[in-house]
């Protein structure tokens, strides 16, 4: 999936809510084709990292760590017991 089809993805899947997005500085995601279709979802707001950001390194493998102990491990059956379990994460790094 490109990065124009995610937005879409996201546009329906987060149709009530703003959207914030946290992006590096790579080409696709400036796009002449993606400007224009962020025109047309005025509710997403890009946020592009610094770039030679190596505080973002830790940021990444935190969301790696999560994504193998609690996503792909754990069984959520609804999206509160997620979201407990990303912050029983969470908790533990602070």
């Amino acid at each position: 999936m490109d990065f124009k089809e995610s937005l879409a993805r996201l546009d329906i899947e987060l149709r009530a809510l703003e959207v914030h997005l946290i992006l590096d500085n790579y080409a696709t995601h400036k796009t002449p084709e993606v400007r224009k279709q962020l025109l047309a979802l005025p509710r997403f707001h890009l946020h592009f990292a610094p770039t030679s950001s190596s505080w973002l390194n830790l940021v990444e493998r935190w969301f790696t760590e999560l994504t193998q102990e609690r996503c792909k491990r754990g069984i959520h059956r609804s999206i509160q017991v997620l979201e407990r379990d990303v912050r029983c994460m969470a908790g533990r790094l602070e």
